[in-house]
């Protein structure tokens, strides 16, 4: 039987010890519990507690390592033209870089659903980085216009494959876009360093 993971984006319910608490997370674990493991990106590891087992949280035996903790990560925490920005992106791209060498071992396909540009930033680099792609599905949605349906509707069908597409795959966006953060992305995305440009990589599929 295939072993399959799901990294989803952590929430605030990190500090009370379950990431269940989020609305995201109880919708995508109603329609796939049993089928997949969970797990989440969580800068808590990368940013205030440092446990050296890498920024992916498998879910639930894992809460421990988060919890008590909050933060809530913006593009502008990880500005890259600020010293301090620059410095969180390369710590956060560095302890994702330990988790998946950790925990992707473990599993035959991964699939990675992020509604947070910093995480997709980090996790992309970090995936290629450690060159994993051959086992990981990155579905790519801007997270302002983010479609839980569109999402799960694609990775349902990606379950019911067999092997692994292997790359990033381009998820159409909800009908109502918020132009307020189209334009903070785009003004952001024109900074950021190659290292994390993944729209630039030969990895669409």
């Amino acid at each position: 039987m295939t072993k399959d993971l799901l990294c989803l984006t952590c929430n605030p319910g990190a500090r009370s010890g379950d990431y269940m608490k989020g609305l995201l997370w109880q919708q995508f674990h109603r329609e796939l519990c049993g089928i997949v493991k969970f797990s989440a990106v969580d800068s808590i590891i990368s940013l205030l507690n440092n446990d050296n087992q890498g920024a992916i949280v498998l879910y639930p035996e894992e809460m421990c390592r988060v919890k008590n903790f909050d933060i809530h990560s913006t593009l502008e925490m990880f500005n890259p033209t600020k010293p301090k920005g620059l410095k969180r992106l390369v710590d956060h791209t560095e302890a994702l870089k330990v988790g998946i060498n950790r925990i992707f071992p473990q599993y035959d396909r991964i699939f990675i659903a992020q509604n947070s540009e910093v995480y997709k930033l980090c996790v992309a680099a970090a995936v290629e980085e450690t060159n994993m792609w051959s086992k990981v599905t990155f579905y790519d949605q801007l997270a302002g216009c983010w479609n839980r349906k569109n999402v799960l509707e694609v990775l349902k069908k990606d379950l019911n494959s067999v092997g692994s597409r292997g790359g990033i795959v381009k998820v159409p966006e909800r009908a109502t876009i918020d132009m307020k953060y189209i334009n903070r992305w785009t003004a952001y995305r024109n900074n950021i360093p190659s290292r994390w440009k993944y729209w630039d990589w030969n990895r669409f599929v």
